[in-house]
């Protein structure tokens, strides 16, 4: 599992959030995928509709029809769109992903205060950026001054 984050509180009760720097932009969740605990419309008891008369027949396979293009036009064209565009995020950050492990870019560790500070630090690989994070976690949790072994103190953007 790539992400690590951790969550450390130093003596002088500052809260530090040490963890990779994957983007400046974090990814946020429409507010219509949301959930927010509410049920949907209660349909009560379904109607009914006598067939015998041929117009009303009509007239219901024609709204039946419509309705079946509105649905299909405002809710399965839209959440089609949507898979793809869940499916091309997924591959490029899987390609991200991939080229950060095989062509041996620099990996960002960041520490965040409560109170603003911003500490970064560039390592290679994989494995050395999950010894920063462990390493810059504990000497905050410590109240020391962090300075990773396998780390080189990063530009601020």
């Amino acid at each position: 599992m790539l992400p690590r984050k951790q969550t450390v509180i130093a003596p002088d009760g500052v809260t530090w959030e040490v963890s990779i720097d994957w983007t400046r932009n974090p990814v946020k969740i429409p507010h219509a995928w949301r959930r927010d605990g509410r049920d949907g419309p209660d349909m009560g008891d379904a109607f009914f509709v006598d067939f015998s008369d041929g117009v009303v027949a009509a007239i219901v396979a024609a709204l039946l029809v419509a309705v079946f293009i509105l649905v299909v036009w405002l809710v399965v064209w839209p959440l089609l769109a949507i898979a793809i565009e869940v499916v091309l995020l997924s591959l490029i950050a899987i390609g991200g992903t991939a080229a950060r492990l095989f062509f041996r870019r620099h990996w960002v560790i960041e520490a965040i205060g409560s109170g603003g500070q911003e500490l970064r630090w560039r390592t290679k690989g994989r494995a050395g950026a999950y010894t920063t994070v462990d390493q810059v976690a504990e000497a905050l949790r410590g109240g020391l001054t962090p300075q990773p072994a396998a780390a080189e103190l990063a530009q601020k953007r």
